[in-house]
């Protein structure tokens, strides 16, 4: 394990299980899916309203709060999701 989160390993082949790991469980639109249902069910669960968009769910800086207040790390009730359009460029 590397630091609170799960090791996929390290060098050229990370990507590659990854996808793979994905590929057994279904297909890469009802991951899409599934993942977004279970990101709007903690964001309920989180007492964020109103009901978020997909591109607010699907957005790294949401995934990352989503997942913290799951872990128990955030509050319920203090979760604020971004928006593409706060992203900025590096």
């Amino acid at each position: 394990m590397d630091g609170h989160r799960g090791s996929d390993g390290d060098g050229a082949d990370r990507r590659g299980s990854v996808v793979a790991a994905h590929a057994l469980l279904s297909s890469g639109s009802q991951l899409l899916d599934d993942r977004l249902a279970l990101y709007r069910l903690a964001a309920r669960l989180a007492g964020h309203r109103p009901d978020p968009s997909p591109a607010e769910l699907d957005n790294p800086i949401s995934r990352y709060r989503i997942g913290e207040f799951i872990a128990g790390r955030s509050p319920a009730g203090q979760l604020e999701l971004e928006v593409i359009k706060n992203l900025k460029k590096i």
